[in-house]
């Protein structure tokens, strides 16, 4: 397996242009607010997520569009990242949350 370092500047920047969606399962939760969604505004900051990249939240709470939002602004300021105010909010603004049981089939179907 090549690292990213091994891969051609040409392929990356073919990449950095796919339309990209990032499904959080589980995304109310304590790996979630951790961890995942601090890493995905670091790897944001520093420029390496595509362009058209989407982040759907998806688990059993009950959460709009900005409440998902105001979860994910607290868990990175938990983490301490830091950022520019026009960072985050860019950021956020390429996330959004479907709420769905686990065990219903047709939660998942909304996903497409």
């Amino acid at each position: 397996m090549m690292g990213i370092n091994e891969i051609p500047i040409v392929e990356l920047r073919r990449a950095s242009s796919m339309p990209t969606i990032i499904v959080i399962l589980g995304a109310s939760g304590d790996l979630s607010s951790k961890k995942l969604i601090p890493s995905l505004f670091d790897l944001y900051i520093r420029r390496h997520l595509p362009e058209g990249f989407r982040i759907i939240g998806f688990s059993c709470g009950m959460f709009s569009d900005q409440d998902f939002r105001n979860f994910m602004h607290k868990s990175i300021d938990a983490q301490s990242v830091d950022h520019k105010q026009r960072d985050m909010d860019d950021f956020l603004g390429h996330d959004f949350y479907l709420h769905g049981d686990f065990d219903d089939l047709n939660a998942y179907g909304k996903l497409s």
